[in-house]
């Protein structure tokens, strides 16, 4: 991407983010993306423009450890899907509130962060994430839609009706999800606002409520729960190609060190990352990618039938131009031990911040202040716990230190003082 395109609101935003927690922010990251550029052209042009555009699908297992570039590598898959329409849903799994061992918190997260394909100027100032406002975009766009055709409103109210047939023809898996995306619908159509709520309520599975004023008299007559809940992924999924979008892209992405699982959550986590890598094998899962970017594979050690099973259908690396039907991405290597790429990362995070502040380092300096810190990330002893976030900390401070002292070097001692302090930062969360 063209340094035309980086404006200074951008460029301020990138830094206020990489500086104060290392992580990407929603939009701005590709102009700091290195290294990765043939795993992600594979998934564009194998992926996303061919096997799940026609209809397949597949599941990469990301491997990184924390502060290691998983969440940007998910980032950037998800630009790269709203290029070609996809609807995307990133979920931050923690063990609490997202844990991938209970389906029904799975499929909640899910449809809670899903996502129609945005715009740049939308990802930078703010927008509204989940079913409810997919589904009041939905309307609004087939309103708008027909209204260019026509600015009679009882043509108009006779299209939407048309159209509700034309969506009353696809089955899908789960009869109460089509029960309720087809009464969500109807009640934006004639504003009766709080029976729309009420349809929410069930999807977004927080209940189901019974009795002349209930769920059924829309014809949902299930609650949500782990027994139905990939169905209700299916259903989804299904509805939303007929709906236009070219398919769905999922981004699971452990963001918090894993807690200590009990014997049943861990054969619970296993069984259903089992159940999704088999039902993409299987195809009942069509026209979606799935991506699940862990810290390491330790949870796939063991002996148990379980075990061995994943293990030999979670085989094979994935080697962009190479090997691309292989299932793990293995991202520090790429990107974790490649003083090369920490450099590219340097100088490109260098250019956005003479953008942001309106200066203008000189060429000899900046090189070198960048190469003392990726000397010292790194060496540091705490580098292997996030050593991209380590360097990308670092080098916003380094930038500081050399605005403020104008035409001044940042030698290897100062280079090693701001990593250490802020590999110190990081470990004790000061």
């Amino acid at each position: 991407m063209a340094d035309e395109q980086l404006t200074q609101p951008i460029a301020e935003q990138i830094l206020d983010s990489i500086g104060s927690s290392g992580q990407p922010p929603n939009y701005g990251f590709q102009f700091f993306t290195a290294g990765i550029d043939d795993y992600l052209s594979v998934i564009e042009h194998e992926f996303l423009e061919k096997k799940i555009k026609r209809g397949d699908k597949a599941l990469k297992m990301v491997v990184a450890g924390y502060g290691s570039g998983k969440t940007h590598f998910l980032y950037c898959v998800r630009e790269i899907a709203f290029k070609h329409n996809y609807v995307v849903s990133y979920v931050s799994l923690t063990h609490d509130a997202t844990p991938f061992h209970d389906k029904s918190a799975v499929y909640k997260a899910v449809i809670s962060n899903m996502l129609y394909p945005m715009e740049p100027e939308e990802l930078m100032s703010g927008y509204e994430l989940g079913i409810e406002n997919f589904i009041k975009t939905w309307y609004a766009n087939k309103l708008n839609e027909f209204k260019i055709n026509s600015s009679n409103p009882g043509e108009i109210e006779e299209r939407l009706e048309e159209y509700m047939g034309y969506l009353n023809q696809h089955n899908y898996e789960n009869t109460s999800f089509s029960n309720a995306v087809r009464e969500a619908f109807l009640a934006l159509k004639d504003r009766r606002d709080s029976d729309f709520s009420l349809i929410m309520q069930w999807l977004k599975a927080e209940g189901i409520m019974t009795g002349a004023k209930g769920h059924n008299r829309f014809g949902i007559l299930q609650p949500i729960d782990k027994k139905n809940a990939f169905d209700m992924l299916r259903s989804l999924i299904q509805w939303i190609k007929d709906i236009g979008y070219t398919g769905m892209i999922l981004l699971f992405d452990e963001v918090e060190q894993r807690a200590s699982l009990g014997s049943q959550q861990h054969r619970n986590l296993l069984g259903n990352l089992k159940e999704l890598v088999d039902e993409c094998s299987l195809g009942k899962i069509k026209s979606t990618m799935f991506f699940y970017a862990v810290p390491d594979t330790n949870f796939l050690t063991g002996n148990t039938g379980t075990h061995v099973a994943l293990n030999q259908r979670l085989a094979g690396t994935f080697v962009p131009f190479d090997d691309h039907f292989g299932q793990k991405i293995f991202l520090e290597n790429v990107t974790g031990t490649s003083k090369s790429i920490m450099l590219e990362i340097g100088i490109k995070l260098s250019h956005i911040y003479e953008i942001a502040y309106e200066v203008r380092f000189d060429v000899v300096i900046i090189e070198e202040a960048v190469g003392n810190i990726v000397d010292s990330t790194v060496e540091a002893k705490f580098a292997a716990a996030g050593t991209l976030r380590l360097l990308v900390q670092s080098l916003v401070r380094a930038f500081q230190y050399l605005q403020k002292k104008d035409g001044m070097r940042l030698d290897k001692a100062q280079s090693d003082e701001i990593v250490q302090k802020m590999a110190r930062t990081e470990s004790t969360g000061e």
